[in-house]
């Protein structure tokens, strides 16, 4: 997935590549919108081949969260989705996971009364092939949040992360996922006061064990990468 020019709009572009063949197939545009540019796109692929491709779609107004699944059974695209109903603000940086049956989550920066805050949605695999409703995952709504990332184990359930600043520092909040019943409370997974915290990296086994690392400043010079562990 790249995004690239197209004189006037920026496009969503995408191109497959075919093990046994070792070839590169023909890139092409993944999305339709006409009323702006989209850009920022991220992918997450599951062990089946399927995909599912998340980006920042202006709409004339407004950036918006665009998805798009690629089904590798019939090597094609379905159709590009809205993730958010209520676009009367700015939203952007996504990020997607895909679990082994094809489902996915989303989790993007929403602008709230001019507060980034951590929002979430997920795709329901199958007949419908539908984004849920569009949820708030932050504990919050006076502390701006921003860099989220996700990651999904095999069976549905998964870990948000994102840098979340309490006026003072920036902090490093999770939230969990459970397949079948929703979000969890958003916690404070670093609880270091000596410096700043940045840009959580998350990792997921088949297990439902989960692995979070960040950078941390140590108040002074020196900056190190911190970790912390869930079950």
């Amino acid at each position: 997935m790249w995004d690239q020019s197209a004189g006037i709009l920026t496009n969503i572009m995408a191109n497959r590549y075919t093990a046994g063949t070792s070839s590169w197939g023909t890139a092409a545009s993944v999305a339709s919108f006409t009323q702006g540019s989209g850009g920022s796109a991220q992918i997450a692929m599951n062990g089946s081949g399927n995909a599912m491709v998340v980006w920042e779609q202006y709409d004339g107004t407004f950036l918006n969260i665009a998805g798009i699944s690629y089904a590798a059974a019939t090597s094609s695209w379905g159709t590009e989705r809205q993730l958010r109903l209520d676009v009367g603000s700015t939203s952007g940086k996504p990020q997607v996971a895909i679990d082994a049956a094809g489902n996915a989550l989303a989790v993007w920066i929403q602008i709230d009364a001019g507060t980034q805050t951590i929002w979430a949605s997920r795709y329901t695999a199958g007949t419908s092939n539908i984004w849920g409703t569009a949820a708030k995952i932050q504990a919050n709504n006076t502390d701006s949040a921003s860099a989220p990332w996700i990651a999904m184990d095999p069976n549905g359930n998964a870990i948000a992360a994102w840098m979340q600043n309490d006026g003072t520092l920036q902090n490093i909040w999770a939230a969990a996922y459970t397949a079948g019943t929703g979000w969890g409370t958003a916690a404070l997974i670093e609880t270091n006061s000596a410096g700043r915290a940045y840009y959580p990296r998350l990792a997921f086994d088949a297990n439902g064990k989960g692995l979070a690392v960040w950078e941390q400043d140590d108040g002074s010079t020196s900056s190190s990468i911190w970790t912390n562990r869930y079950q």
